[in-house]
């Protein structure tokens, strides 16, 4: 209740509550793949195949766990029969002849079969309904007996319209119905019964076949179920006697849609493969365009790059010459601070000598005598020798300056000329004190313009740099991708080289065996026609014998295929050592063919030794056969 009253629920919100799994995401990946890499394999060895690539083993319950969470379970495989690249060419090459045939001809169609029934159910798995401990009730167990206690081979056939206007018997081409006996009854009664060509390892297209469970069906579902193998006899025929007739019809009906779907299924697998080739080859030239406009990208990115590198170098040229002009600006303003601090302080010794002319008028214009002016004079000057001194001990020649005049005093009647003297030259003073305060503004002016000017540039060669790495940055993005695409484009021409060698061999192997299959074809049809003429009886001994020539030259040449290619692998004196063995035999065998040819009595000295697999005849006399 106080989960709910603070939260609103009861489950927890904690992350990760509970126990930690003991596989990871990887873990479960790897599982995968090895249950992906090979399905056949039990529960056990999944488990210790796991166990090797992690450093925790884990149990075969929790690895079962994890597939079924995987959505993969452990099922009876499905048995089907095993149908080569030939067996399926034949099938499809049969569905194409029996497309169009019409119902009324599947139902000339004598179809066969033949299947084993045992007393006591052995094969396939029986399943009860009990509890734990009626394991071992009577009802619950199932009986077994050795071979099926007896069994019994049946061959029944089916037909709507028996016998028929041309019937046409069907086979499952087993060796029982292949023989040489069975050819030559339907040679010779061709006229009454025909033979129908059947593709192997065809069960489905069987109608007989479907047949067999609803007997077995009827026939367990007898009680009491039948003990001997006569009673069992007897219950087969009466259950296939009492098979009704619309289900042998129904039967016949999906005949037609069976051919029609397996030849779907070709024209599909053609068509998938045939997209699947045009995809490749789509996917290929979509990857060239991608590479040439990543090129051209790269090219057009390498041309900007080289016009910024010649912009960068422009710049980096102005920014050291604004340095050298802000080096003379600042060995200028050096030179103007000093000048302007001379000006100061001429500005100063002016303002003083103004300050004493202005009081030299004022007593002047008080009636003062010429006497008292002089010695106040007098003093003025000696406080400012005085100040002089303390202040500008390093300027001797103004303080001998100073020193002459307060020596040498003006006269009483220059006075008046002196001070008019001193007016205009202060003036004068005032005029170039205001032209230097207006240059030095003027040179502030420069100097703060020159220093934004180069704030200015700093900020703009930032830019510059910062853009620049930028587009550094996705050049190298850039060949990158390219360099990807490229080896992707290697990779795909590769597989599109190997699948062309491919198809290349498999059609090269695919016009051998057409040819092949025309001449056995055509040899077929010249028999056919030899064992049908009036000689059959001369011909068919030399047709035999043509035949026993013709397997055992084939023999030859496989074995002796077989033979060379196993002495490439050899080394040069084992494999030079065979073929001397190889050339040994051959005169040993042309010796003994000729021995048989004559009377042995009259050979009285011959020997044969056989000595690592080589046999050397000698003494060897020979005689009239």
């Amino acid at each position: 209740m106080t989960a709910y009253k603070k939260c609103g629920n009861v489950t927890s919100g904690k992350h990760n509550s509970g126990r930690k799994r003991k596989l990871t995401d990887r873990d479960k990946r790897v599982l995968t793949r090895i249950v992906a890499r090979k399905r056949k394999q039990s529960l056990s060895q999944i488990t210790s195949e796991v166990n090797s690539h992690l450093r925790n083993p884990i149990s075969a319950r929790t690895v079962q766990r994890e597939l079924h969470a995987s959505n993969l379970y452990g099922r009876v495989g499905i048995r089907k029969p095993l149908v080569t690249a030939r067996h399926a060419l034949q099938r499809r090459q049969w569905c194409r002849t029996h497309r169009q045939w019409t119902p009324q001809q599947w139902q000339q169609v004598i179809w066969s079969d033949e299947l084993t029934f045992t007393l006591f159910q052995t094969t396939g798995r029986v399943y009860v309904w009990r509890t734990p401990k009626e394991a071992f009730a009577p009802e619950c167990i199932v009986l077994t007996v050795k071979h099926g206690g007896g069994s019994l081979m049946v061959h029944p056939f089916v037909q709507t319209s028996f016998p028929g206007e041309c019937p046409l018997y069907q086979d499952d081409n087993a060796p029982i119905h292949t023989a040489k006996i069975v050819q030559e009854w339907f040679a010779e009664d061709e006229g009454e019964v025909g033979h129908l060509d059947w593709p192997p390892q065809s069960p489905d297209l069987n109608i007989i076949e479907h047949l067999w469970g609803y007997l077995e069906s009827k026939l367990r579902a007898r009680f009491p179920p039948p003990s001997t193998i006569s009673a069992l006899e007897t219950a087969l025929h009466e259950e296939w006697l009492h098979i009704p007739l619309q289900v042998v019809h129904d039967l016949y009906a999906p005949i037609p849609r069976r051919i029609q779907s397996d030849l779907e299924k070709e024209s599909n697998q053609h068509g998938s493969t045939q997209s699947l080739h045009d995809e490749h080859k789509r996917y290929a030239e979509e990857s060239e365009k991608r590479a040439q406009r990543l090129r051209q990208l790269l090219e057009t990115a390498e041309a900007e790059r080289r016009k910024l590198a010649t912009q960068l170098e422009d710049e980096r040229r102005k920014v050291e010459e604004l340095e050298f002009r802000i080096e003379e600006e600042c060995i200028g303003k050096d030179d103007l601070e000093m000048e302007r601090e001379k000006e100061r302080q001429k500005i100063q010794d002016l303002e003083r000598r103004l300050e004493q002319e202005v009081r030299k008028n004022e007593m002047i214009a008080r009636g003062a005598s010429p006497d008292s002016i002089l010695k106040d004079e007098s003093k003025r000057l000696n406080e400012e020798i005085k100040s002089v001194r303390d202040k500008l001990r390093e300027s001797e020649a103004k303080l001998k300056e100073l020193q002459a005049q307060k020596q040498a005093p003006p006269p009483a009647s220059s006075l008046p000329t002196t001070s008019s003297s001193k007016s205009d030259e202060l003036r004068k003073k005032e005029d170039a004190l205001l032209q230097a305060q207006l240059s030095l503004e003027n040179k502030k002016r420069e100097i703060q313009n020159l220093l934004d000017r180069i704030n200015e540039l700093e900020k703009e060669l930032q830019k510059s740099k910062s853009r620049q790495s930028k587009q550094l940055d996705t050049i190298d993005d850039l060949n990158v991708k390219l360099q990807k695409f490229e080896s992707r484009c290697s990779n795909l021409e590769e597989e599109l080289h190997s699948s062309k060698e491919k198809t290349q061999e498999v059609e090269r192997r695919l016009r051998a065996s057409t040819e092949q299959v025309s001449h056995l074809e055509a040899e077929k049809k010249r028999l056919e026609e030899q064992l049908v003429s009036p000689e059959a009886t001369s011909k068919e001994q030399a047709l035999l014998a043509r035949l026993a020539d013709r397997e055992r030259q084939y023999a030859e040449r496989n074995s002796n295929k077989i033979w060379w290619n196993n002495l490439k692998d050899l080394p040069m004196w084992q494999r030079r050592k065979a073929v001397a063995e190889f050339r040994l035999t051959l005169g040993h065998d042309s010796l003994l063919k000729h021995l048989h040819r004559i009377h042995v009595a009259q050979v009285p000295f011959c020997t044969l030794y056989d000595f690592r697999r080589t046999w050397m005849l000698t003494t060897f006399a020979a005689a009239q056969p």
